[in-house]
C-alpha cells in the first residue's frame, strides 16, 4: 500500500506540474534627459518591474489580479522576471507593470512623470502596463519576452520589443 500511495502521489504531482504555465520577461528601462542643452539617455535604476496574472471571468470581482513576482532594475536599468500561476490554463493572462520612483531633481524629460511626482514626492509613477502575449507562456523550456521601455522621448512614451538582453 505504501508503494501504491507513493505512485498515486507521483502521478497527481506530475499531472499538476505539467500544466503549470510560466513566463520569463527581461527588459531595460531608460528615460530621455536634457542637461546643459544636450539631449541624452539615462538608464533608470530602482524602477519596480512587477509580473501580474490577470483574473478574468465570473470571479474577477472577488479574486483580484495576482502579483507573481517583483524586482527592481539594476544600475544599468535591466531586470529579469519569471513566474507563473496555477489556474485554468486557457484563462491565464500575464502582464508587467513598470513603477518609476519619484526622484527629487530628476532630469527625465517626461511631463506626466514630473507632474505626478510634484504631487507625490515619495510615490511611484505607474509608467507602463504591458500584456505578455500568450505565445510567450511556457511549461518547461523558457521563452523570453523582451521589453524596452524608454520614458520621455519626444514628450511621449516609446515602448518596443527588443532582442534578447
Amino acid at each position: 500500500t505504501t508503494m501504491r500511495s507513493l505512485l498515486l502521489l507521483t502521478l497527481i504531482l506530475g499531472i499538476s506540474l505539467a500544466g503549470y504555465l510560466q513566463v520569463l520577461v527581461r527588459g531595460k528601462v531608460s528615460c530621455q534627459t536634457t542637461e546643459n542643452g544636450k539631449v541624452g539617455t539615462m538608464k533608470l535604476k530602482g524602477v519596480k518591474a512587477e509580473l501580474w496574472e490577470r483574473d478574468n471571468g465570473e470571479d474577477a470581482a472577488v479574486d483580484a489580479d495576482d502579483l507573481i513576482n517583483s524586482v527592481t532594475t539594476n544600475n544599468r536599468g535591466l531586470f529579469s522576471l519569471t513566474g507563473g500561476e496555477s489556474e485554468t490554463l486557457n484563462n491565464q493572462e500575464f502582464y508587467v507593470k513598470m513603477l518609476v520612483p519619484c526622484v527629487a531633481n530628476s532630469t527625465c524629460n517626461f511631463i506626466r512623470y514630473k507632474k505626478f511626482c510634484a504631487n507625490n514626492p515619495s510615490g511611484f509613477y505607474m509608467a507602463k502596463k504591458r500584456n505578455v502575449p500568450q505565445h510567450f507562456r511556457f511549461v518547461q523550456e523558457p521563452i523570453i519576452f523582451p521589453i524596452e521601455y524608454r520614458m520621455g522621448y519626444a514628450h511621449h512614451e516609446i515602448d518596443s520589443d527588443i532582442p534578447y538582453i
